[in-house]
């Protein structure tokens, strides 16, 4: 029996656990394992599990798949066999974007470093922030990554400073003077968009953002990463 228990919970070994207590009525199984229907709400939307990953209660805790969790929250999660190590979120081995100084600033756009915050969602990390006053209408930031990064990902769209703005914007990410991806028409009071491409041997990425009307416009890059190789 011991035995099977073992095995059942060896089955979710990437799980998390939320310490707590139930004081509901259940019937456990042979196991001593209590399966329910579990809902999980995550900062008041719910989610829910991919089928046969619904989590279980075990000895008045319950498990709970460790990627639903961490994807859910919008965290990468990486298995580390050689440390035996879990990374959720950022590793050691990567950068926050943020921490990018541009080599080459061209056009109208003014850039600051900051709390981004996207059709009502505020982002932990700091975003690059790129406003065009009335008048500015295009620009770019250049940096050398000297083709040390294999991902870029992250999160864009309109900051809520300008979500009322009648200008759309648009924004395209360069890699070595090859369009890797392009938003159009990003509006303020949209949901952020997640992007994700590819930087292998890449040198020089360039980000070219444009607006289409004399507006004041803010478009943010936020909780955006360097993978390493």
């Amino acid at each position: 029996m011991l035995g099977k228990v073992k095995s059942f919970i060896f089955g979710f070994f990437a799980c998390l656990l939320i310490t707590g207590t139930s004081a509901y009525a259940m019937e456990p199984t042979m196991t001593g394992i209590y399966l329910r229907k579990i809902t999980y709400m995550f900062d008041g939307i719910e989610k829910k599990p991919p089928q046969g990953s619904e989590g279980f209660i075990y000895q008045g805790s319950i498990y709970v798949p460790l990627r639903f969790v961490s994807e859910s929250l919008n965290k990468d999660i990486e298995w580390d066999d050689t440390k035996s190590t879990v990374w959720i979120g950022k590793s050691n081995a990567d950068d926050y974007f943020s921490h990018q100084i541009p080599t080459r600033v061209e056009g109208d756009l003014k850039f600051e470093i900051g709390v981004a915050n996207i059709g009502g969602t505020k982002y932990s990390h700091r975003g690059y922030k790129v406003s065009f006053p009335e008048k500015g209408n295009q620009g770019m930031l250049q940096f050398n990554l000297a083709g040390q990064y294999s991902k870029f990902d992250g999160f864009v769209g309109i900051d809520d400073y300008t979500k009322n703005s009648t200008a759309l914007g648009t924004l395209k990410i360069i890699g070595d003077n090859r369009e890797l991806l392009s938003f159009m028409n990003l509006k303020g009071g949209d949901q952020p968009k997640r992007f994700e491409v590819d930087l292998s041997g890449v040198s020089t990425l360039q980000i070219l953002y444009t607006k289409d009307t004399g507006s004041d416009l803010t478009i943010d890059i936020a909780d955006a990463i360097l993978h390493h190789k």
